[in-house]
């Protein structure tokens, strides 16, 4: 699909850098991706979200995450502060079925190893994996919600669902129409 759009990046630092692409084994289980923002950084930054902050969501999808038949990984907040470490070292002692990747590898790993879906509290990433035809979750509102790919799940059934369903969700076609809109 070519060359990832230059508003894709930051800070000069394309997160599409193929140096750290990763090759995640094969099987026949669903792979979802959960990318939570740093735990120390601005806290209910918007105005409505489903959960009171991002560790609170974290560690509910990772509860609901344990009844279902996926492949479960976190790809830490690459501008995260240092503290997210030790929060992350108890979210593994807690949730062994969980796995930590790389806080620096390329959102194209996704993409190239067939990921169903991508969980967020309120990341920018929606656009990126939406692109990539990945479908995204969020929670809160963000930069993204007057569009319908990134419109948050403010309603704990329907996020239940969601979680339970992860391998059957969609990206529709109006969405790649919404993201130029958005660029």
């Amino acid at each position: 699909a070519g060359v990832p759009d230059i508003l894709f990046r930051k800070f000069e630092k394309s997160s599409f850098d193929k140096s750290k692409e990763l090759t995640l084994i094969k099987n026949n289980r669903k792979k979802m991706i959960i990318l939570p923002s740093c735990f120390f950084d601005a806290v209910a930054f918007f105005e409505n979200s489903l959960f009171a902050d991002n560790y609170t969501w974290l560690i509910y999808l990772l509860e609901k995450s344990k009844s279902t038949n996926f492949d479960w990984y976190i790809k830490p907040h690459p501008d995260g502060m240092i503290e997210n470490e030790k929060v992350y070292k108890k979210i593994l002692e807690d949730f062994p079925h969980v796995k930590l990747l790389d806080k620096n590898i390329s959102n194209k790993t996704f993409l190239n190893n067939d990921f169903s879906a991508m969980f967020t509290y309120q990341s920018n990433a929606i656009l990126e994996f939406t692109y990539m035809r990945i479908p995204s979750i969020v929670v809160s509102d963000n930069l993204h919600s007057s569009f319908s790919y990134g419109k948050p799940v403010l309603n704990l059934k329907e996020f239940d669902n969601k979680i339970i369903n992860a391998d059957k969700l969609k990206i529709r076609n109006k969405y790649m129409k919404e993201i130029h809109q958005f660029n």
